[in-house]
């Protein structure tokens, strides 16, 4: 089940993004693009517990962009639910990603890759439900390719 705009803009108050989150100098500053505010949560800590910090949430493309032009670029890693609300997916979100020099991993709950655009066949995937563990993994073999494309 999907959660409405509010409920989402509930928890994006909870995640407190508006604000900068934790020490802008650590070297993983990720972007969080996820529709489900409890898996937004979960992804949050995770990145928190590695010495990481979120510098925003988003539910769709848009709000992404808008965070990204916004923050002036100090993300350098984006965690990216494959299809959001409404069937929206990040693809068009990864090649903006991609262009910038900002590291991706997708998740998704889909069982293969199949569904992927040609361009992302070999971009690192986390299947849901995912583990800590897995998400960590991830996380830090992109931390040290700052700069370079996923």
């Amino acid at each position: 089940m999907t959660a409405s705009s509010a409920e989402f803009s509930k928890v994006v108050n909870i995640l407190d993004c508006s604000r900068p989150c934790g020490d802008s100098s650590k070297a993983l500053r990720v972007l969080i693009v996820e529709d489900e505010p409890i898996i937004a949560l979960d992804l949050r800590e995770c990145v928190e517990s590695i010495g990481g910090s979120v510098v925003g949430a988003a539910s769709t493309v848009e709000q992404a962009i808008k965070l990204i032009e916004a923050d002036g670029g100090s993300a350098n890693t984006a965690l990216l639910d494959v299809t959001l609300s409404r069937g929206e997916t990040v693809f068009p979100l990864a090649s903006y990603l991609r262009e910038r020099g900002i590291g991706f991993v997708f998740l998704t709950g889909l069982s293969s890759k199949h569904t992927f655009p040609e361009e992302f066949k070999d971009s690192p995937v986390i299947e849901k439900p995912f583990t800590w563990a897995s998400v960590e993994q991830v996380l830090r073999q992109l931390a040290p390719r700052q700069g370079s494309s996923a």
